[in-house]
């Protein structure tokens, strides 16, 4: 059973990925319906599965991404600036990466409130609702996804940025 809803979990996190790219501006048949009233235990056994795997997933990207300017970007910053080397390219990525970090930060919980919102409806009474709610959870969780992207490349940025400047001294 925990395997079939931590597959079920993943495959509903692979959905909620791809979903963005589908157009969702169709209505429900009555068989999906029925199969969203008749599943709602299990529905609800998965979106339980996933909160849990999201939250600590947010915990272990945000300690991340904290450590990350913390321990790296702001230091090389000052360190740089009290050897009067003049690099603006760091301050940008810095205020870029801190600005990025925290729409993370609130994204997630925009995401997670919706998440909780949806755990908490009865899908079987009204699985038009819980569908349209559901749509509304798949963008927010593509916007955390957008977020996550951004902050990989400007690490990936802030990468290429130390190399260069090693280069040149």
């Amino acid at each position: 059973m925990k395997k079939a809803i931590i597959f079920a979990s993943v495959l509903l996190g692979a959905v909620a990925l791809a979903a963005p790219l589908i157009n969702n501006t169709f209505a429900l048949s009555d068989e999906q319906k029925q199969v969203i009233a008749g599943e709602c235990d299990t529905i609800h056994q998965i979106l339980q599965a996933l909160q849990k795997t999201d939250s600590k997933t947010r915990v272990k990207l945000g300690y991340t991404y904290e450590t990350i300017l913390s321990k790296y970007m702001i230091p090389l910053s000052s360190r740089l600036a009290k050897n009067s080397i003049a690099n603006s390219e760091f301050v940008d990525i810095q205020s870029a990466f801190k600005e990025t970090k925290q729409n993370f930060s609130d994204d997630f919980i925009v995401y997670q409130k919706n998440l909780e919102s949806l755990v908490a409806f009865n899908c079987s009474e009204n699985p038009d609702a819980f569908y349209d709610k559901l749509q509304t959870l798949r963008s927010d969780r593509e916007k955390v996804r957008q977020d996550t992207l951004m902050l990989s490349n400007l690490i990936k940025k802030h990468q290429s940025a130390v190399i260069k400047m090693l280069e040149t001294l």
